[in-house]
């Protein structure tokens, strides 16, 4: 992991407890569902499961249009509920990809003209924050790979990760300098996870909650006179 600070990749590990593992994609679609993996069903985000999804369906579209039932069947794990929301939510992000670029994939014909994806993704209603942070990361491989969506440059402002700047692209380039290659896509997910939380969220990155102040004494009465 060259080029990883220690700083960096102890804030992932803290995030990784919160958040949940992420598993390495393969292509870019898949990118988002691992995504969903992680943060629905963490004690299911392994390779095997995300081979045996793999295997199971011919290509992404295929897994489009079966049911939660299917899915949980084909990551051989109990069907709990982690398992059936991760299903759920698998199910709504690829029948949202669908709808906005007609297609389970992000294959450009060599004739056509690339689109816009950070556009198109905004677009995705069923994806959440962190899988379209990882969907626009993998798709931008070929630059680097770092891809700082909103929320990723409100997460390394707060930890103090990269120049203080509002500007995505030079977030990107500090994330690139403090992480290591195999900590690319992971850092995509957790760091957008991060700066995604609600604001009553509990912050996994704060320290001990400050010990109560003891109450203070009721005011003495005043006396009155008789």
């Amino acid at each position: 992991m060259t080029g990883r600070s220690a700083a960096a990749g102890a804030a992932l590990d803290k995030l990784e407890s919160a958040y949940g593992r992420y598993v390495a994609p393969g292509d870019a679609v898949e990118a988002g569902i691992l995504a969903f993996l992680a943060a629905h069903a963490p004690e299911h985000s392994t390779p095997a499961v995300r081979d045996r999804l793999r295997a199971a369906f011919a290509d992404w579209n295929e897994m489009r249009v079966a049911d939660p039932w299917d899915i949980t069947v084909a990551m051989e794990c109990p069907p709990d509920a982690p398992s059936r929301a991760f299903a759920r939510a698998a199910l709504r992000f690829l029948e949202s990809l669908h709808q906005t670029i007609n297609r389970c994939n992000f294959e450009v014909p060599a004739a056509e003209p690339k689109p816009d994806w950070v556009a198109s993704m905004e677009k995705v209603r069923g994806a959440s924050p962190a899988a379209k942070a990882c969907v626009l990361a993998f798709l931008d491989a070929e630059n680097g790979g770092w891809h700082a969506t909103g929320d990723i440059v409100k997460a390394a402002a707060k930890l103090g990760i990269g120049p203080k700047t509002t500007s995505a692209a030079k977030v990107a380039q500090g994330l690139a300098a403090a992480f290591g290659a195999d900590d690319r896509m992971r850092a995509h997910y957790l760091l957008a996870s991060y700066g995604a939380r609600g604001k009553d969220d509990a912050d996994p990155m704060a320290g001990p909650a400050a010990r109560k102040k003891a109450p203070a004494k009721p005011a003495a009465k005043k006396k009155t006179k008789a």
